[in-house]
């Protein structure tokens, strides 16, 4: 089975000061590499290759445009204002939340614009843009220790590649995703980097063949899903099972 080789891990910001456009904008402008590898790829290649090359959609030519793409959504919003609320740590005053709101006609106050969080350590948790309440642009998390847990692009009614990794650095699952759900074939790997499951999703959900490996990556078991549910016969490692237990993994 083939695995992935490991890199050291894409990290976020050390402090919780708040990240402005012009960082926004040194992180969009990395040039995109010319191939997408799936395995034996080092985090930030994957990375550069699924954000700058949407699936079904030739607007998405690379992570610039996914950054202008949301700044000119937000400012297309319309709304009446916007502001900036910071949510700190009561005793240690470091600020763990940074949202930007914008109101409604109607009185209403919505995520618009940018969306940070924070560890209490100081290191970025998560990054993310919304444009008149609406999840769009580059989204992205870290785990505690500053490496990169997942990446994605938000763009209304385009498939879009998603993939998350372990807090080692290697890759834990990659595939594609719409409105944040995930949709066609997705690949998951042990945190030894050998393949743990392939199959497809529909609405989120497993669905059709499935195959499961163990962290030698030898298959382990295979069968069907239906709306997320074990279905059908499944085989185990040599031996048939009829009438699989109905959950999910």
């Amino acid at each position: 089975m083939q695995s992935h080789s490991k890199s050291t891990p894409v990290k976020g910001p050390r402090t919780s000061q708040n990240v402005s456009e012009q960082e926004s904008d040194q992180m969009s402008q990395q040039p995109a590499p010319q191939t997408k590898a799936r395995n034996a790829a080092s985090v930030g290649t994957l990375l550069l290759g699924l954000l700058a090359t949407a699936a079904c959609t030739s607007n998405s030519d690379d992570l610039y445009h996914a950054h202008v793409f949301a700044k000119e959504q937000r400012e297309r919003a319309g709304l009446e204002d916007t502001r900036r609320v910071v949510v700190k740590d009561p005793i240690t005053k470091q600020a763990l939340e940074v949202h930007e709101l914008g109101r409604l006609e109607d009185g209403a106050e919505v995520p618009n614009g940018k969306d940070w969080r924070y560890w209490p350590e100081g290191n970025l948790r998560s990054m993310r843009t919304f444009v008149n309440g609406e999840p769009a642009g580059l989204w992205w998390s870290w785990w505690r220790t500053g490496a990169l847990r997942s990446a994605y692009v938000h763009e209304p009614g385009v498939l879009t590649r998603m993939a998350w990794w372990h807090a080692n650095g290697f890759l834990a699952a990659e595939g594609l995703a719409m409105h944040g759900s995930r949709e066609g074939e997705w690949s998951s790997w042990h945190e030894n980097s050998a393949l743990e499951s392939v199959g497809e999703m529909s609405g989120g959900r497993r669905e059709g063949l499935w195959t499961f490996y163990d962290e030698e990556g030898e298959w382990t078991e295979r069968g069907m899903f239906l709306g997320g549910k074990r279905t059908g016969d499944w085989e185990f490692r040599g031996r048939l099972r009829a009438g699989g237990p109905s959950f999910g993994r």
